[in-house]
């Protein structure tokens, strides 16, 4: 029994071992950018809510809810016939892409659109002084962000290609 817990370690000392050297060599990826939260977590930390404020916005999220999950399977759906056009054994159909890309386009367009409607809504549901206070923690939260970006050292360049 010692003997295999002896193995055992053994075992993973030397994964461990051999790891080590391949994770020194490869760099850190570059780190996040820092980024405000969305707009509905400002709104559900800082405004306060009431309960029937709470259930209006809930209302208004829900509503929408069908409509990004079915345009994240659309998106998905033109990332799939792209990739397909793109991977053809002869020449591409540039035009094809083209149409394609301009797709995707329209539907982040729509997205975007959407996006904005839903807040504008929700920001009617808000009180003038709940408003405040929300963008008095969206303008300090942009402050920090700011003072983290002049802190962080820039990403490293990417390494160089292997030598084949």
């Amino acid at each position: 029994m010692p003997f295999r817990k002896i193995f055992s370690s053994l075992a993973v000392a030397t994964v461990a071992c051999t790891a080590m050297p391949a994770m020194a060599v490869s760099p850190l990826p570059p780190p996040h950018m820092m980024h405000a939260p969305p707009l509905p977590a400002l709104i559900q930390n800082q405004a306060h809510l009431t309960p029937e404020q709470n259930d209006r916005i809930r209302k208004i999220m829900d509503a929408n809810r069908d409509k990004v999950m079915a345009r994240h399977d659309d998106d998905r759906a033109l990332d799939d016939k792209i990739s397909a056009a793109l991977l053809v054994k002869g020449d591409v159909d540039k035009k094809a892409v083209d149409d394609l890309v301009k797709q995707k386009i329209a539907l982040h367009e729509q997205a975007e659109q959407q996006r904005v409607a839903e807040l504008i809504a929700i920001h009617d549901v808000l009180t003038p002084d709940q408003r405040e206070a929300v963008k008095d923690a969206y303008d300090e939260v942009g402050k920090l962000t700011a003072r983290l970006r002049d802190i962080m050292p820039p990403p490293p360049p990417p390494p160089p290609p292997p030598a084949p």
